[in-house]
């Protein structure tokens, strides 16, 4: 029995690249979203600063957020989901926000469900698209400078869910927070001061003259508080220490 001398043949489309090229060690994760904005990371910052500068401006003194607050902040939303490249999902988040903002202008009462239909949809509208960001911040095919603003712009997101959340709990419950200073404890609680709150406690800086008082309004507060502690030192530095895509291994090098 004679054996063969000749090796057995590959197959015709069989690919001559290793492994490990085909799948290079630099790549970071595998979504890498389809139509994202080239400078998606900048968009996003800015639109966060621009929301962050026209929650003063519309400040009308009174307990319950603004529809036209709502409104900025689903639209800001809608519109990162967009830039990220999920045209789909942000015309659906955007009809979603759309009929929770519709029941907010007609709800007459704090309490109405209407109100509390409206406040969830926005609390879960800039939760999925912070979440969305981080999840882009780590994808393959983004420059340092992208992954880095995709990554920070997701802190004033959560500062601005906790906003929301500090507004509700307060609507819910009164005794939840009170000011423990003296020069404050006449006048009435405004929905702003939810906001300052929110981020008083996010970058640990402690200036909010509100302070929480209840069971539910020391939760919200707990748990903002760690998001803002644990928030830099770990997903951002994470984020900052990634390396950048190589252009000769299929990254794409973007500004």
């Amino acid at each position: 029995m004679t054996r063969n001398a000749h090796p057995p043949t590959r197959p015709a489309d069989a690919s001559d690249v290793p492994a490990a090229a085909a799948h290079p060690s630099g790549a970071v994760g595998h979504h890498r979203p389809r139509g994202r904005l080239p400078h998606s990371g900048l968009l996003i910052v800015a639109g966060q600063l621009l929301l962050l500068l026209a929650v003063p401006a519309l400040d009308d003194g009174a307990k319950r957020v603004p529809p036209a607050v709502f409104a900025a902040a689903m639209a800001v939303s809608a519109l990162t989901v967009w830039a990220l490249g999920n045209r789909a999902t942000s015309l659906a988040l955007a009809t979603v926000c759309g009929l929770g903002l519709l029941g907010m202008v007609f709800a007459h009462q704090p309490l109405s469900m209407g109100r509390l239909a409206g406040t969830l949809a926005l609390i879960g509208a800039y939760a999925f698209a912070a979440v969305l960001c981080v999840r882009t911040a780590f994808s393959a095919g983004l420059s340092p400078t992208q992954r880095i603003l995709c990554g920070a712009a997701c802190y004033p997101m959560v500062g601005v869910v906790f906003a929301v959340i500090h507004t509700a709990i307060a609507l819910f419950d009164d005794s939840a927070y009170a000011f423990p200073g003296a020069a404050d404890a006449g006048r009435e609680r405004r929905w702003i001061d939810a906001f300052w709150l929110s981020f008083s406690l996010l970058t640990t800086t402690g200036f909010a003259e509100l302070a929480p008082a209840g069971r539910w309004g020391y939760t919200a507060a707990m748990l903002e508080a760690v998001c803002g502690v644990l928030f830099p030192a770990t997903l951002i530095a994470r984020i900052a220490s990634l390396p950048a895509p190589d252009p000769g291994a299929g990254g794409q090098r973007a500004t």
